[in-house]
């Protein structure tokens, strides 16, 4: 598989896996990131590589098979993008049975995220939220 066209169905059909991810609030988007990119038992959505931790670009799988040099920032805003929209999606729906405290830290963390992303406004807590996101990505 390519960068972004990982397939997910096992992930997003396990109701429980998804409540544990909404319920991690803050780490939720780290979590996901790893079970979709790293894991051992999926490696064909095993799309993203680190050659370098300390450099400030990754690896993506292209549709072409190669490997491509791309800027980590923006890799990991593309994952962190897709995958809170698929965590979004699970909190807003029926299927969502998580304590009402856990899902209220979850849609905080999302409406912090997506200002952030969306360059809505001048909010520095929009802001460290992202690092602390974006921190614990790199970690994974």
């Amino acid at each position: 598989n390519a960068f972004c066209a990982e397939d997910i169905q096992h992930l997003l059909s396990d109701k429980r896996r998804l409540n544990g991810y909404v319920s991690s609030a803050y780490h939720a988007i780290p979590k996901m990131i790893k079970d979709v990119y790293f894991d051992a038992e999926h490696p064909e959505n095993q799309t993203v590589r680190y050659p370098n931790m300390r450099a400030p670009h990754m690896q993506v799988a292209t549709r072409e098979g190669d490997w491509q040099f791309r800027d980590k920032a923006e890799v990991i805003r593309e994952m962190v993008e897709s995958n809170l929209e698929h965590l979004c999606e699970h909190a807003e729906s029926r299927e969502c049975d998580v304590h009402p405290f856990a899902l209220k830290k979850f849609k905080e963390c999302q409406e912090m995220l997506d200002a952030f992303l969306q360059e809505t406004g001048d909010n520095a807590r929009a802001a460290a939220v992202w690092r602390r996101v974006k921190k614990d990505v790199e970690m994974v």
